[in-house]
């Protein structure tokens, strides 16, 4: 379905090409604008009050566009029941969206030479090599981060070697399950949170750094990321960033998965922060970070099946993306993350709340929905949690 079909041009008399309020970042000194088109729409669809009506207490969401100041508004509460209001400047969980981040750190090492797409579980993990599985033999990196090696979606407990240094616990998980059959023949498609920290722990053994300041040195650094960090956001037990609320009641939540699971899915940030990421996605003068031909591997599709995924995106095509579009969403099930990336566009999508409760991949998608209207000039549809998700944002 066409983004345009169906809807009115914008009455600019009534609604202006843009509302806004300057804040300061306070980051470089940067300036940015709060979209009041964007935050009309987010107030939609936020709780009211004590309400438990399937709304999220806070929500933020942006445009990204090429040459173009972000557009961002955010609404409601840092924490259900507080006074503390969510601000566009606000760190998020996204979730499994940081495996577009690890796949591109892996890039940018496959640049340097530090290690190749074709690396084997059992070359990349010599200190474990003689415990691991025959089928794992010729699993690669590729394989990895295509969810194709052949692992389990998860550990069978993340936690069970906590309080040991963070490389020796993802060590010890791998060596525990690479040392049994493989779930599935390498080249099927079993998405694997396992396959992703694997991944990170051979990027670990090959440099003698952790996952962790890896991301800072090759990727947050550069980018000028600020903001980023791992596992849940804020200090704990203050309001000084949104909590993630967990379940039905809508419980309040400082908490992560297990730091183990780290390349997997614990990247926080604010929205301004991964649309500087996002945006190197976008193709040609844009990517800054990794070679031409290592980005199109990172969004070349290898197996034509029903999953189209590459390296840490789905990749699918869209008409209101003019083409190919990249895709990902993100929960610890107390945050839900979702973005799309149009690189014919040079534009980035990009909704996250702190609730992960059973309608907010629909809603995520809902918004989205909404912001590619905005930037193709035409009114978003009203806003409704429980919504199918329209045919030209689906997954």
């Amino acid at each position: 379905m066409e983004i345009l079909k169906g809807f009115k041009l914008i009455d600019i008399v009534k609604h202006g090409i843009l509302f806004s309020l300057l804040a300061q970042n306070g980051l470089h000194g940067q300036e940015i604008k709060v979209d009041e088109q964007i935050k009309f729409i987010l107030e939609s669809v936020v709780a009211d009050g004590e309400s438990l009506n399937g709304k999220p207490p806070g929500f933020v969401a942006a445009i990204k566009k090429h040459g173009k100041p972000i557009r961002i508004a955010a609404a409601g509460k840092r924490k259900r029941l507080s006074k503390e209001s969510f601000t566009i400047f606000d760190q998020v969980h996204i979730g499994s969206c940081s495996k577009a981040m690890t796949a591109t750190l892996i890039g940018k090492l496959v640049d340097q030479n530090k290690l190749s797409w074709y690396t084997t579980v059992p070359k990349g993990l010599p200190s474990i090599a003689k415990h691991i599985h025959l089928s794992f033999k010729n699993v690669t990196v590729l394989d990895l981060l295509q969810h194709r090696g052949g692992l389990q979606a998860n550990a069978d407990d993340w936690w069970s070697e906590s309080g040991k240094p963070i490389t020796t616990q993802r060590l010890l998980l791998a060596k525990q399950h690479l040392s049994r059959p493989a779930k599935n023949k390498r080249g099927e498609y079993l998405y694997s949170n396992l396959g992703y920290m694997i991944a990170g722990l051979i990027v670990e053994q090959k440099t003698g750094q952790t996952w962790e300041n890896l991301m800072r040195q090759e990727i947050f650094k550069p980018l000028g990321i600020t903001s980023a960090g791992f596992g849940f956001p804020g200090t704990k037990g203050a309001v000084d960033q949104p909590w993630g609320h967990f379940g039905l009641a809508m419980d309040p939540q400082q908490f992560d998965n297990a730091a183990a699971l780290g390349p997997a899915g614990t990247i926080h940030l604010s929205l301004n922060d991964w649309a500087k990421f996002t945006q190197q996605h976008c193709g040609g003068q844009l990517n800054k970070i990794v070679s031409v031909k290592t980005m199109r591997d990172l969004h070349r599709i290898r197996h034509y099946d029903k999953n189209k995924y590459a390296l840490g995106w789905n990749v699918l095509n869209r008409p209101w993306g003019n083409g190919t579009v990249l895709m990902h969403t993100g929960s610890n099930t107390m945050w839900f993350a979702t973005v799309w990336v149009a690189p014919n566009k040079k534009t980035s999508y990009l909704a996250a709340t702190n609730y992960g409760g059973p309608d907010m991949p629909q809603l995520t998608d809902q918004v989205i929905y909404s912001l590619v209207a905005i930037d193709n000039g035409v009114n978003p549809p009203e806003i409704k949690v429980k919504n199918l998700r329209p045919n030209s944002v689906k997954k």
